[in-house]
């Protein structure tokens, strides 16, 4: 009882201090978005003016839009052109089949007539949402709700 006294509880509030510093630290990076989700595809061919077409499944349809990020993998480019950044410039507005077509503009001065003249074949990887580790646990749990679409106009 006496060794109670004398220790004012010094050990017990830093400790309590520390435990509670690492809570916050978890919860900041358990419900800010830090994962992004990407929509994956295949590019299908170059065209004249530099750009690249790219197939991905049409369920991504609503999730695709114009100027987002885009990453291209050419697996059979040399190691300095096998990963390229790019942009969406343009969303077919119908599927074709199980698949939608996109248009990318590829923000690299790689020579891309040059790749696809050896029928370079690649990936494609859509940035179309970041969410936080909170959102990835309640879909993969099966717990996610449906969120209400935003609405862009005051009149909707």
């Amino acid at each position: 009882m006496q060794a109670l006294h004398t220790d004012h509880g010094r050990s017990s509030l830093v400790g309590l201090s520390i435990a509670s510093a690492l809570l916050v630290c978890w919860l900041l990076w358990f419900f800010t978005p830090s994962l992004t989700v990407y929509a994956s595809g295949h590019l299908s061919k170059l065209t004249r003016n530099d750009t690249l077409l790219a197939l991905l499944p049409a369920q991504e349809q609503e999730n695709l839009h114009v100027g987002q990020v885009a990453h291209l993998y050419l697996p059979n480019a040399a190691s300095a052109a096998r990963s390229l950044p790019a942009t969406v410039l343009a969303v077919a507005s119908q599927p074709t089949g199980e698949q939608i077509q996109i248009v990318l503009y590829p923000e690299s001065n790689a020579n891309l007539k040059q790749l696809f003249a050896t029928d370079a074949t690649g990936e494609v990887y859509v940035e179309v949402a970041k969410i936080s580790p909170a959102v990835l646990f309640l879909r993969a749990s099966g717990l996610s709700i449906e969120t209400p679409p935003v609405s862009v106009s005051p009149q909707q």
